[in-house]
């Protein structure tokens, strides 16, 4: 899903932001696609929190620089992130939402592990504004639920009707047709 994104919605040497400590496929997928790589580095530091944790926050100052400074086309989320393990809040999630808007940038929400939320609440990106969903593709699975990664099954979400049917073109031209029988029986 990831790649057919970014082929579908960039083209070579196009830059796509990604925001470090992330799984490491989507930097790959990125290279791989000839695309430039560009990082939002979450930030560490002790939290408030009565617990005390260590956490992590999006710096959103260099978000919206690097967006405009790398005329940013794609931004590839994680939400939750993996492996920070951030429940990103809907406020958050708002302010991402209203940078990309005002830069035109598409965002492709990996929203896989939200089932794994045990503190906070998953909002999913495209539910916290109608705007939103005219700008992204919302990625989820049953895999890392039910721990069927092999399966090879995932749900992908495209609201507009334009970003969808470039999206479909691509899984298309990988021949990706439909989900093996293991996966449906899963």
């Amino acid at each position: 899903a990831l790649g057919a994104a970014v082929k579908a919605f960039t083209d070579p040497g196009d830059a796509i932001l990604i925001q470090n400590p992330v799984y490491y496929p989507f930097t790959n997928i990125i290279r791989d696609n000839d695309r430039r790589v560009i990082d939002n580095t979450l930030i560490y530091e002790k939290t408030a929190g009565q617990s005390g944790e260590n956490g992590y926050r999006i710096d959103f100052e260099d978000f919206e620089r690097k967006l405009e400074q790398e005329h940013i086309k794609l931004f590839i989320l994680c939400n939750p992130h993996n492996p920070v393990g951030r429940v990103w809040t809907a406020e958050e999630l708002q302010k991402l939402g209203e940078i990309c808007l005002r830069h035109h940038v598409i965002v492709v929400s990996d929203e896989i592990h939200n089932d794994f939320v045990f503190r906070g609440e998953h909002t999913v990106f495209a539910s916290i504004k109608k705007e939103f969903e005219d700008i992204c593709v919302v990625c989820t699975s049953p895999s890392k639920t039910f721990n069927l990664a092999s399966m090879m099954i995932s749900n992908i979400f495209v609201p507009n009707k334009e970003l969808r049917q470039k999206f479909q073109h691509q899984v298309d031209a990988a021949g990706i047709s439909q989900l093996g029988v293991l996966g449906l029986v899963a």
